[in-house]
C-alpha cells in the first residue's frame, strides 16, 4: 500500500493507544493522592492552555463568538465538568481496565437516546449492538465473580453516569450546534470555561493539587493525562476531517482495547472470564452501532 493510504489507520492506532493510556493515568494520579476535583482541573486547565495557543498559531481566535457562549458551557459541563470529576472519582476504586469498557457504552447509548428522542432512525443492527452494550455491562457488575471486589460496583454506576453525561455533549453537539461551526473553537471554548467552573469548586473544597517542584508520580500523571487528553483529541478531528466520520468513529474499538492492555501492563490487572466475555460484547456492540456511510445525515456528527 501506498504511505498515505496506511497514514489515516497509522494515526488511528496511535490515537486510540494515546487515548487509551488515559484511564491508566488516572489511576496511577488518584492512588497517589491526587484529588478527583484537582484532577479534572488539571486536565481542562492545561488542555485549555494548549488549546489557545493552537488557536492563536493558527489564527482561530478571532472566530470566538459569544453568541455561542451557550455551546461552550454545554459542552464544558457534560463533556469535561461532570464526567472528568465522577470518571476520576471511579478511578480510585475501579481497574483502568473496567473504566476503559464503561466509556465503549457512549455511541450504545448516544444512539439509544436519539432513537428515542426521533433524532435518529431505528436500525435493527444497531439495535442488536446496544443489547450487547447492556449485556457487557450485565456480565461486569452483576455475577459475585465478575468484579475483583463487589464494593466497586457502585463505582462502576458512577463511571455509567459519566458515559451518559457524554451522552448528552453528543446529542447537543449534533442536534444544537450549527453545522459549519468550528470544532477547535468549540473544544477551547468549552476548556476554558470547564476551568473557570472547576477553579472557584477547587478553592471552596481545598482540593486544588499544586504542580510544586521536583515533580513526583502524581505530577507526572496529571500533566501526562491533560497533554494525552488533548492531543488524542485533536488527532481525532484531524482523522474526521481527513479520513470521514465513519472511519474515525473505529477509534472507539482501539481506546477500549488499549486502556483494557495499558491496565494490564502497568498493573497487572487480572479480570475474570465474565469481564473477557463483556469486553468481546463491547467490541461487538460499537461494530454493529457504529453507522455505516448510507445511514449518516450530512449534518451528523456523531463521535465515540
Amino acid at each position: 500500500m501506498k504511505r498515505n493510504t496506511l497514514w489515516p489507520y497509522f494515526v488511528l492506532l496511535l490515537t486510540g493507544i494515546i487515548w487509551g493510556l488515559g484511564f491508566s493515568l488516572v489511576r496511577l494520579a488518584t492512588e497517589n493522592g491526587a484529588h478527583p476535583f484537582g484532577l479534572a482541573l488539571w486536565q481542562v486547565s492545561v488542555g485549555a492552555a494548549i488549546l489557545v495557543i493552537a488557536c492563536l498559531v493558527s489564527g482561530r481566535i478571532r472566530l470566538f463568538n459569544r453568541s455561542h457562549i451557550r455551546h461552550y458551557f454545554v459542552v464544558a459541563m457534560t463533556g469535561s465538568a461532570v464526567p472528568g470529576v465522577l470518571y476520576f472519582a471511579a478511578g480510585q476504586h475501579v481497574p483502568a481496565g473496567i473504566l476503559a469498557m464503561t466509556v465503549a457504552l457512549v455511541p450504545m447509548l448516544t444512539y439509544l437516546t436519539a432513537s428515542l428522542l426521533r433524532l435518529d432512525a431505528w436500525v435493527l443492527r444497531r439495535t442488536f449492538g446496544i443489547l450487547f452494550g447492556f449485556a457487557a455491562v450485565y456480565l461486569i457488575i452483576v455475577p459475585r465473580a465478575g468484579l475483583p471486589d463487589p464494593a466497586m460496583i457502585p463505582w462502576v454506576l458512577v463511571a455509567l453516569v459519566s458515559a451518559l453525561s457524554y451522552t448528552i455533549e453528543n446529542l447537543y453537539v449534533d442536534s444544537r450546534v450549527p453545522g459549519n461551526a468550528d470544532m477547535l473553537i468549540l473544544l477551547t471554548g468549552a476548556s476554558v470555561i470547564a476551568t473557570l467552573i472547576l477553579l472557584p469548586l477547587n478553592l471552596v473544597a481545598g482540593t486544588l493539587l499544586p504542580l510544586a517542584m521536583p515533580w513526583t508520580i502524581t505530577e507526572y500523571a496529571i500533566f501526562s493525562l491533560a497533554l494525552s487528553n488533548v492531543v488524542a483529541y485533536l488527532m481525532f478531528l484531524k482523522l474526521i476531517k481527513s479520513a470521514g466520520a465513519v472511519f474515525a468513529s473505529q477509534v472507539g474499538y482501539l481506546v477500549t482495547l488499549a486502556g483494557v492492555f495499558w491496565g494490564i501492563g502497568l498493573f497487572a490487572e487480572r479480570h475474570s472470564i465474565y469481564v473477557w466475555i463483556a469486553l468481546v460484547l463491547m467490541l461487538l456492540g460499537i461494530m454493529l452501532v457504529t453507522p455505516r456511510m448510507d445511514e449518516l445525515n450530512v449534518s451528523s456528527r456523531e463521535t465515540l
